[in-house]
């Protein structure tokens, strides 16, 4: 059930915690944000912590600044989708920023407490503390190129989905570029040997160059008719490529045929060559049968005869 308490919409967490839907201002929502200075989020509502932006909670949220209370720990996917948001200020007690929570944003600026262990902004991007995951550029400016920190892994899902940049260059080392992470923009960019996963809608417009074809590209990654492509590892690596169909992408070139593989013929084994030795074959348990035990006769003695005693004459 959602509750409002003063400029801020929520959810009761079952747990004893509050999550924020949104505020009173923006799209659908009854006013209009027209102060000057940063709109705070407060740490408690109605005594209750504020401890997660929920998804959608900012979607084409109008207004300049935000800064999020210490205690908040949580931003979920979408939660600023669209957003036309001047700034957001993240705490030093946020944990977890869902990658997309900052989807077709044209926030031009990240700003990350000094004391928060998880995050770092360099170059207005918005990554992991350990260098790994890149989370969100800030939209700001037009026609200049993006250079992705080394030691980047993951490019996140909307990354640079409203940036300004003409061209990005990414690092050999990244391995994952996720959902639309540079869709909605004109962009040239070159995608490393070393990736090896890459998510649906990457770009929608604009000029991509594989130096290698990964394992998960498929017709979702590729059938954009307004993308030009090209594969540095074919012949030739200047030829573009316009994939207006999914038959389009029946490139042998590309894609070979599977082969299946032939099964492996396994020769009889042969017994080693030995002398011949006749051996009679061992008659199984059951066709053993025990000898007939004959039993010895007794010889009885015979009984003796009894004496008969001498007849005496009459006197």
């Amino acid at each position: 059930e959602e509750r409002c308490t003063g400029e801020w919409y929520w959810k009761l967490h079952p747990d004893g915690y509050a999550i924020v839907t949104g505020t009173v201002y923006g799209v659908n929502r009854p006013l209009h944000y027209e102060k000057e200075e940063p709109l705070v989020m407060p740490a408690e509502l109605d005594g209750y912590p504020v401890r997660v932006v929920g998804s959608m909670a900012f979607f084409m949220a109008p207004w300049a600044d935000l800064i999020l209370p210490e205690g908040l720990t949580t931003i979920q996917k979408r939660a600023f989708d669209e957003t036309s948001i001047t700034s957001v200020y993240i705490p030093s007690t946020v944990t977890t920023i869902e990658h997309g929570a900052f989807s077709w944003s044209t926030m031009p600026c990240f700003e990350v407490s000094e004391r928060n262990p998880y995050y770092q902004v360099i170059d207005n991007m918005l990554i992991t503390a350990d260098g790994k995951d890149l989370i969100a550029h800030g939209a700001w400016g037009s026609d200049y190129t993006i250079v992705v920190p080394d030691g980047v892994e993951t490019i996140g899902e909307n990354a640079f989905s409203c940036t300004g940049a003409s061209k990005i260059i990414l690092p050999d080392g990244v391995k994952t570029i996720e959902d639309h992470a540079f869709s909605d923009r004109n962009i040239d960019v070159n995608i490393p040997a070393s990736v090896k996963s890459i998510g649906c809608g990457v770009l929608s417009r604009g000029n991509v160059t594989f130096d290698s074809l990964p394992q998960s590209v498929d017709a979702c990654s590729l059938w954009y008719p307004d993308v030009s492509f090209r594969f540095t590892f074919l012949p030739d690596p200047e030829t573009v490529y316009h994939f207006d169909s999914e038959e389009d992408l029946a490139l042998p070139e590309l894609f070979p045929p599977a082969v299946e593989p032939e099964e492996e013929r396994l020769e009889p084994v042969k017994p080693p060559i030995s002398a011949e030795v006749s051996v009679e074959p061992e008659a199984p348990a059951e066709a053993i049968v025990p000898p007939v035990q004959r039993r010895r006769r007794e010889v009885l003695p015979k009984p003796e005869r009894p004496v008969q005693p001498e007849a005496v004459p009459p006197q």
